[in-house]
């Protein structure tokens, strides 16, 4: 066959490669924060439960910390991944005159910013739960009510921490969109034609592909579940 006849088949299947890769991003962040919630929810759920059956709406009347943590563990967090992985996405693919990042290429600064934002949330949780001991902080109106006296420090403990993750999560994700952006402008003037085809300049490691694999799978099946979600709530 000609090549003037092929050329057609080439141009339908970039624009392929690349929704697809623009998928990839998305799920990657979703995934990403799904897993970091469900693990740090299984954390603060079972230093205060009273945290998620007082402090959260009551979806499903679960009363196990364990169970509780994997509910909020992905109601919390997908979308907020989804909105992360928007901009990522946005920020690694979008603009022909640069070349584009792939999912791959995010793995590594997503997987440290969750590093980061464990590490500050358990700083804060620390910090919080010290601050109420002291009585610097304290619970009022109706959750100083309805919360065991007892369990008023370790609640401020896990609200200290969690929004310390909401916080760092948000920042955190705008400099990584920032730094994804830089880093194609300094592609543009180093690639070779064909890595700045391909937006890959070498295969990744074994490991680095069942990570990325797993969790582009996880920010699949928590979308999903989140849009289940909403549905269900709004019925």
């Amino acid at each position: 066959m000609p090549p003037s006849e092929q050329q057609p088949v080439a141009n339908v299947d970039r624009p392929v490669r690349s929704i697809n890769s623009r998928v990839q991003i998305v799920l990657l962040a979703i995934g990403g924060t799904v897993i970091y919630g469900v693990l740090q929810d299984q954390m603060t759920a079972h230093i205060c439960v009273e945290y998620f059956t007082i402090g959260h709406y009551d979806y499903w009347g679960l009363q196990d910390p364990t169970l509780l943590a994997f509910e909020w563990g992905v109601i919390a967090t997908w979308w907020v991944g989804l909105f992360l992985g928007m901009a990522l996405m946005i920020s690694a693919q979008v603009g022909r005159s640069r070349p584009p990042l792939t999912a791959r290429n995010l793995l590594w600064p997503v997987l440290v910013l969750l590093a980061i934002t464990g590490i500050i949330a358990f700083v804060a949780g620390v910090t919080g739960y010290a601050l109420a001991q002291n009585g610097a902080v304290y619970l009022v109106g109706l959750l100083a009510t309805l919360v065991p006296e007892a369990k008023h420090n370790t609640f401020l403990a896990d609200l200290w921490a969690h929004n310390a993750a909401y916080f760092v999560g948000i920042i955190g994700g705008i400099i990584v969109c920032i730094r994804s952006w830089q880093k194609r402008g300094r592609l543009r003037g180093i690639q070779s034609r064909k890595s700045r085809r391909n937006g890959e300049s070498s295969a990744s490691p074994l490991w680095e592909r069942i990570v990325l694999f797993a969790l582009v799978i996880l920010g699949g099946v928590s979308l999903a579940c989140g849009i289940l979600f909403l549905l269900a709530v709004n019925v």
